[in-house]
């Protein structure tokens, strides 16, 4: 009955934890990466940004939650947020980058990069006699 109990419980976490990832859309469709890069507009003054504040951090929680938005740092000693968004596309990155009030209010000039795989790395791998490090996803080799 124990062995049941553990294999029963077992399966319901395999099942939450894939509901989990289909519904945030990490794995039913193929995902980019992308930077981007927000400079403040000229004309801009840090004053500008008072009642954007809390909207733009309570929107930025949002595209958290929904995995779009992944990742937020500054520039270090300069007001230069980069923002590390995946889409399935350039536009539904842009998409979600407009919902952010900083962004749709134009305080930021945004300068979005798409990122992609340095590839090459295997090369330099199979050169060296090796297949692919243990960290590697087993797709890209």
């Amino acid at each position: 009955m124990k062995i049941k109990l553990i294999y029963i419980t077992a399966i319901l976490a395999i099942g939450v934890s894939s509901y989990h990832l289909f519904a945030n859309n990490t794995l039913n469709k193929k995902t980019m990466k992308f930077l981007a890069i927000l400079e403040m507009n000229d004309g801009v003054s840090m004053s500008d940004f008072g009642p954007y504040v809390k909207p733009e951090a309570d929107q930025a929680w949002e595209l958290y939650k929904e995995n779009k938005l992944l990742e937020l740092f500054f520039v270090k000693g300069q007001n230069t947020p980069i923002l590390k968004i995946t889409a399935s596309s350039e536009k539904e990155a842009w998409e979600a980058l407009n919902t952010l009030p900083m962004i749709s209010n134009k305080l930021f000039n945004v300068t979005l990069l798409q990122l992609q795989p340095y590839k090459e790395l295997q090369h330099h791998l199979k050169a060296n006699g090796k297949e692919r490090p243990g960290w590697w996803p087993v797709e890209d080799f």
